[in-house]
């Protein structure tokens, strides 16, 4: 099986060679790109089997050098304009723009002249757009999966598949401690609803304020018993807080006895009773929450980023951001366990569907270097501190005035486009605020802030695990756990998230890497996009330097091209991501893959021959590959040994042209004749030239 972190290298090193390439073939170049190197470099020393960090990076590489190009030419344009209105006695004022009314002039937002921040701000808000409307339902499909629960199965109701009341720790349900804060403090704000859970209860309003719902069952009304209904306007279960313990009896779907608003659970067998099953049961109250709103989203990324969360709440101990970091440090795990290979189903043998606890739990396994990380990560988030390189990798302590009057104005609108403009206000403010705050000298210009890329770079990058602390809410949880227990009522359960994550992986691993998967995918239609646009203008260049000969070649290799660039839409696996981009970067080569399948040998004749550019362009790829330096030198003059090496290139070409000579020696062989099969005399020699 192939190496990924390998991949990720040979897919930099033909994206380097291939953008070297054709600058060096421009006449004219611009000389801007010296940075683009430098990072090009680092990315590579960094590289993991996380696919995220990798794509931004490939992106962002892409990207420099796109708009390095646009930039010369748009340069050209604007000189040939000003001369044009010169001639004809009109003062030059440079080009005015036609521009759509974007997002940011719609909602007052601050604009910014870098292209790449411009860049980070739309795959921030069309991963959310995706991925947000979407978490109910792929919490839901995960669960059924990772439990093995198919269309057939029943949910028991007591006396009828269950002997008593299921039995369950707050703890249990409570991993992040939640439920101890008021949703009117400081801290509580970011971890319940917007709306109060009473409106129009029973059943209550679509969607329901759960974790509103549970938090004033512990702490308003103990031991009274409240119904849990669910979108349908059907009661799936009744629920009592007493003691620090939920006691939960679930309902049939129809039952003759309980017509009315459905008022009593069931505490017997009930022949004419229908029962749901738990695709129906789950789905029914997965349609009835809402797990993620933006003001969850933003104290979720805030606590991953900086400790924003654990900090505030007074409940959190450092045993218990330990065992959030150790969880967070698995989910990394699972983001880089890039085999391709899907998941073992549970053993449907036995009766206890969460045998898969005493399995492989190597995600949750550290060595001493990474132990020590994980440590030093919980001290830094322990100070609700943002880490940014650009600053010269310091600690910045975070403005929380920013972020609470962000969460405030998230909260004081109804109006989803009113909320999605307060979340970008405060992603805009978080990283620059809190660097000024802390007495670093930030001055906009005309080029955006540092700290504002690696802040929103760093989102990106960590957004499974935004997503996975989201769903380690009470409301999510507590599904996943009522579930564990239907099928396996003596089960053990776990008041932790360390163990939590043990014994709840398989559904911790479905989801985290679907949500690898839907953020990814929106990168790679921007790497899509790009690259494709390279390579057009790569095969133009050989169309060109082979003065237009085997075009019908070029066409089926353009044929054999695009499927695979469309397949990167459809990737399923960070594998999948590597071995596309590799196909799609080497599909426009002239190398022959090893094993090439014997009815394609019958095609060698089409091959298109030696090509001084294709030899150029591999000669590049190598260098880069091996570190040497292809891009310009540090003082930003260009490098000329490149142009050295294409222009000795092009006179081995000339010399194999004007005077090289073939000669063959067949040691075997048989031709056909008039009169039948004739052999050729071993040794037989010919001449040839070269073309």
């Amino acid at each position: 099986m192939a190496d990924p972190i390998q991949q990720q290298k040979d897919i930099f090193s033909k994206v380097q060679g291939l953008m070297a390439f054709l600058d060096a073939t421009d006449e004219q170049r611009s000389r801007e790109n010296l940075e683009q190197w430098k990072q090009t470099f680092a990315a590579l020393r960094d590289i993991t089997n996380n696919p995220l960090p990798f794509l931004l990076d490939l992106l962002k590489s892409l990207k420099s050098h796109k708009q390095n190009r646009t930039k010369f030419k748009a340069k050209g344009y604007t000189m040939a304009a000003e001369k044009q209105k010169t001639r004809g006695g009109v003062k030059g004022d440079g080009i005015v723009k036609k521009t759509k009314k974007a997002f940011s002039t719609r909602f007052g937002l601050s604009t910014t002249n870098d292209p790449w921040l411009r860049q980070l701000d739309q795959i921030i808000r069309t991963s959310m757009l995706e991925v947000l409307p979407r978490v109910d339902d792929i919490l839901f499909e995960e669960l059924l999966k990772a439990f093995n629960c198919d269309m057939s199965m029943l949910v028991p109701v007591v006396g009828d598949g269950l002997s008593a009341p299921l039995q369950i720790e707050v703890a249990e349900v409570d991993l992040l401690k939640q439920l101890f804060n008021d949703p009117a403090s400081a801290v509580g704000k970011y971890m319940y609803e917007q709306t109060n859970w009473n409106v129009g209860y029973p059943p209550g309003n679509t969607p329901f304020s759960m974790n509103r719902f549970l938090r004033d069952l512990i702490y308003t009304t103990p031991g009274v018993t409240q119904t849990v209904y669910g979108a349908s306007g059907r009661a799936l279960f009744d629920i009592t807080a007493s003691a620090g313990i939920f006691t939960i009896l679930p309902y049939y779907k129809d039952d003759p006895a309980n017509t009315v608003n459905f008022q009593n659970a069931p505490l017997a067998a009930n022949p004419l009773a229908t029962k749901f099953t738990f695709v129906e049961f789950l789905k029914d109250y997965f349609d009835n929450v809402r797990i993620i709103e933006l003001q969850n989203m933003l104290g979720a990324l805030m606590e991953i980023l900086s400790g924003f969360m654990s900090v505030r709440n007074q409940s959190f101990s450092i045993e218990d951001s330990l065992g959030l970091q150790k969880f967070m440090s698995a989910v990394e795990n699972m983001l880089e366990s890039c085999d391709g290979a899907d998941l073992v189903g549970p053993n449907t043998e036995s009766v206890n569907y969460l045998s898969e606890l005493y399995d492989d739990d190597s995600f949750f396994e550290f060595n001493v270097e990474e132990e020590r990380n994980i440590i030093l990560e919980v001290e830094r988030k322990s100070k609700n501190v943002l880490s940014l390189v650009s600053c010269g990798q310091v600690d910045i302590p975070v403005d929380n005035g920013v972020i609470d009057d962000g969460c405030d104005e998230i909260l004081a609108s109804p109006v989803i486009d009113e909320q999605l403009k307060a979340f970008d206000l405060v992603l805009q403010r978080a990283a620059s605020s809190s660097a000024s705050k802390a007495g670093y000298d930030i001055s906009l210009g005309s080029i955006s802030l540092p700290v504002e890329i690696d802040f929103k770079e760093n989102l990106i990058k960590k957004m499974p695990q935004i997503l996975t602390y989201c769903i380690l809410s009470s409301k999510a949880i507590l599904p996943v756990v009522i579930t564990s227990k239907l099928l396996n009522q003596n089960g053990a359960l776990s008041t932790n998230i360390e163990l939590f994550g043990k014994l709840f992986k398989r559904v911790i691993i479905r989801v985290v890497k679907e949500f690898l998967a839907r953020v990814a995918r929106h990168i790679l239609i921007l790497v899509k996009n790009i690259l494709l646009r390279l390579i057009r203008d790569l095969i133009k260049r050989k169309l060109d330097a082979m003065n237009k000969k085997k075009i019908r070649l070029i066409r089926r290799l353009l044929d054999l091209l695009l499927p695979l660039i469309i397949a990167l839409q459809e990737a399923k696996s960070c594998k999948e991501i590597f071995d596309i981009l590799l196909g799609v970067l080497s599909a426009n080569l002239p190398d022959i893959p090893f094993g090439v399948p014997p009815f394609l040998l019958a095609a060698s004749r089409l091959k298109p021959g030696y090509s001084n550019l294709g030899a150029f362009e591999k000669f590049i790829g190598k260098m880069e590959s091996a570190g040497l330096p292809i891009g310009d030198l540090p003082d930003g003059s260009p490098n000329q040994m490149a142009k050295a090496f294409f222009l000795n290139g092009e006179a081995r070409d000339e010399e194999r042209i004007d005077n090289e000579k073939v000669k063959i020696s067949i040691m075997m062989g048989q031709v056909l004749t008039p009169v039948g099969p004739g052999l050729i005399k071993p040794g037989t020699t010919g001449d040839g030239g070269c073309f």
